[in-house]
């Protein structure tokens, strides 16, 4: 499966931009007929694109969520959807949301409905916004629905800024150490090895190679460093080899099941039926397990099985999950009882997050212990030799 950007038109001449998952070129130009749109740009989405992506998409999150809750405000207290659109519109910074929103108002001004103009730039709204947004509209919600998607929204934004914050410091302590270190190496160890040359003092292996440390960083040298780093970064963003990890394996496995709660819920209780539910929930959950899995339960939904037995079945959620199913079925209360799991996982991902952290900076300080050893070493060692031979 690869990643495609496409740009198309509807029969109206109105610009759709958004990307897929799709086997093939081909795959995609069969869903855009599917969609009654006329392809104008299908390309792969290339390394860059890929890497930056998250990084785009996590700035606009929060302008995004300001929007959508704005928007209900807006519409709650009785201002027309062209207005409020207009409003909303005014008070957006951020570059990609105003574009987006311009479309979408453009769609709205030629009389399509808020759900359908927000399609015509999936690229930019989920599709399960999109599908929140019809229900909403068809059950004559759409406040409540925006307001409650806009909350859902930014409860992810906080458990995301909730994890990027606690490797601030860890990430800022390896970066200062590594910094000192090639400071000492860049500068005060010529001078050792100038002195330890002129008085004929037999150098250690360490010192010699962290001496010629600097001839070796040439700009081929640089650059290679570079593509290895982007490399494992891309790499380490590969769903299969972080489940290989395994505290890595449960925070991911965690905030998939966080996030297919907490869309699942949203969709139910804005009166979505449970396969389209299902179905709109699938793109949030990045795990192709978990998507397989989902499918899965789509498909033994309608042969007539209920939902907690097809969630038992696949043996990939966690059983307390099955459990709050198995509760909100019983009791008619399904997407408060998902609500309830997703708030139970993301306090199990703070919790193991720290757990890691905890034992991350042990490690940190035996590794950078042993790297000012090493410097120590290489130091000492040519000294106490210079200081017994003037003896």
């Amino acid at each position: 499966m690869k990643h495609f950007v496409y740009a198309a038109r509807t029969d109206q001449g109105h610009a759709v931009q958004g990307q897929m998952t799709a086997t093939s070129i081909q795959a995609v130009l069969e869903h855009l007929r599917g969609r009654a749109l006329v392809a104008v740009d299908i390309h792969p989405q290339t390394f860059v694109q890929q890497l930056v992506a998250p990084i785009k998409q996590l700035s606009s999150s929060a302008p995004k969520v300001l929007a959508l809750r704005t928007l209900a405000t807006l519409l709650s207290v009785g201002v027309p959807l062209r207005s409020a659109l207009e409003i909303v519109l005014q008070a957006t910074r951020n570059r990609d949301l105003h574009e987006a929103l311009a479309g979408v108002r453009a769609c709205i001004e030629a009389g399509e409905s808020l759900g359908n103009a927000m399609q015509q730039r999936e690229d930019f709204f989920s599709p399960l916004t999109i599908a929140l947004v019809r229900a909403g509209e068809r059950g004559g919600t759409l406040c409540e629905t925006l307001e409650r998607h806009a909350h859902n929204l930014d409860q992810q934004l906080t458990l995301q800024r909730r994890l990027i914050t606690m490797l601030i410091y860890p990430a800022f302590v390896l970066c200062t150490a590594l910094g000192l270190m090639l400071f000492l190496v860049l500068n005060v160890l010529p001078l050792f090895s100038t002195l330890f040359t002129q008085l004929h003092v037999e150098q250690p292996p360490l010192l010699r190679l962290l001496i010629r440390l600097p001839q070796l960083l040439t700009w081929q040298a640089l650059a290679l460093i570079g593509s290895v780093i982007i490399g494992v970064y891309g790499l380490s963003r590969r769903t299969k080899l972080q489940l290989q990890i395994p505290l890595v394996s449960h925070i991911q496995k965690s905030r998939a099941t966080a996030s297919f709660a907490r869309a699942l819920a949203s969709l139910l209780t804005a009166g979505v039926p449970l396969p389209d539910a299902l179905h709109y929930s699938r793109p949030i959950v990045h795990i192709k397990s978990f998507q397989q899995a989902i499918d899965r339960i789509g498909l033994t939904l309608r042969d007539g099985n209920s939902l907690v037995n097809a969630v038992q079945a696949e043996r990939l959620f966690d059983p307390l999950f099955v459990h709050f199913l198995r509760v909100g079925e019983e009791s008619g209360t399904l997407d408060a009882q998902l609500l309830r799991m997703a708030e139970w996982c993301e306090r199990d991902i703070n919790e193991s997050t720290t757990r890691a952290i905890t034992l991350l900076e042990p490690l940190m300080i035996l590794g950078i212990g042993s790297m000012v050893a090493g410097l120590v070493f290489s130091i000492f060692v040519p000294l106490y030799t210079l200081i017994g031979s003037i003896r």
